[in-house]
């Protein structure tokens, strides 16, 4: 308040006033802290949740005759461009630009021709450090109808990851092929790298070990299958199965096996678990904690009747889950193990 005496004027703070500057400034500060744990926890979720991409080569479909009619017009470099304008979307891949490709075929010496076939394709992919190839091939029939075949290398294993063929297509059909083909390889990328977050899920620090195995690395279609876990600490155990398909299950606890606390140096076994199709790499991991979480609620409150409760098949999703769920423990209160297995046809 303001207080004129002797011409002068003076400014006497108030009780009511220094309140009212007090809440201000202390709304203030709780303002600065917030937005700094604001700050600090979007950097910590954006480095927990940091997804890596894939980086993959695009070559131009090449045309296969064979004695059929010869193509009015050159469709190879549309179809690979149409498969690329869709995969630069996804942020689990990066595509090489024909260009660098180009440069490095001409820096390596690796084509007097200037065309890049599949072994040409691997050679520069390791060098520029890409993990997969996309090629396909394409024939045109005297009923102006096409076939087309597609497939998804990966350079390291040379082991094809994805193929799609399709036949007798007119060509305004072409199109929504190339879309179903970008969506098969998101899709499957976008697992591999959650696969990978999931299998990077590890505590090095862990002053205890937890131990997932099983009789056998290899099974087929229809074969019974266990798991033995045991752990050097009393702890609670979650066991969960990505599988071929990318269905995600919870092995353990389950309906059959409710209790999941494990007693050091004791063992349990998980069975009754027959292997189903496709064939592929299925990926099992073990979680160790000394507190018990919430996974055991959400079992509990499930109205599925199967021994096995289902996650789904967001493998992302589930990455980051784990994460959440082992995220707030301390380093010496969790552990983790992981297997995989192949699953083929005998």
């Amino acid at each position: 308040m303001d207080i004129r005496y002797g011409g002068k004027t003076f400014l006497v703070k108030t009780e009511k006033y220094q309140l009212e500057s007090m809440h201000r400034r202390n709304a203030v500060h709780k303002k600065i802290k917030m937005l700094l744990l604001t700050a600090m926890v979007l950097t910590i979720y954006s480095t927990a949740f940091t997804q890596t991409s894939k980086t993959i080569i695009i070559l131009d479909f090449e045309l296969k005759q064979q004695g059929m009619q010869t193509a009015s017009e050159d469709l190879g470099s549309w179809i690979s461009a149409q498969i690329q304008a869709a995969l630069v979307k996804s942020p689990y891949l990066t595509v090489v630009e024909r260009n660098r490709l180009d440069e490095v075929m001409k820096e390596q010496a690796l084509s007097q021709t200037g065309i890049m076939d599949e072994r040409t394709a691997i050679q520069v992919g390791k060098i520029i450090g890409a993990q997969k190839i996309l090629m396909g091939e394409y024939q045109y029939s005297q009923k102006k109808r096409y076939n087309i075949s597609s497939r998804l290398v990966d350079i390291e294993t040379g082991k094809v990851e994805v193929q799609r063929i399709i036949s007798d297509i007119k060509k305004k059909e072409v199109k929504k092929y190339t879309n179903e083909v970008a969506s098969v390889i998101i899709a499957r990328i976008k697992n591999q790298v959650a696969l990978e977050n999931i299998a990077k899920l590890e505590n090095p620090h862990s002053p205890f070990q937890v131990k997932l195995s099983t009789p056998k690395e290899s099974y087929s279609p229809g074969e019974m299958l266990t798991f033995t876990i045991e752990a050097e600490k009393n702890c609670y155990i979650y066991v969960f199965d990505i599988g071929t398909s990318g269905k995600i299950h919870l092995l353990f606890p389950n309906k059959m096996q409710q209790k999941n606390f494990l007693k050091a140096g004791k063992k349990i076994q998980i069975e009754n678990i027959r292997v189903s199709p496709p064939t592929g790499t299925e990926t099992v991991k073990a979680i160790a904690t000394m507190d018990s979480l919430s996974y055991q609620q959400l079992l509990e409150s499930s109205g599925s009747q199967a021994t096995f409760q289902s996650f789904g098949e967001d493998v992302e999703q589930f990455s980051r889950d784990l994460e959440v769920m082992v995220s707030p423990l301390a380093k010496e209160r969790w552990n983790s193990d992981l297997i995989r297995l192949e699953i083929k046809e005998k």
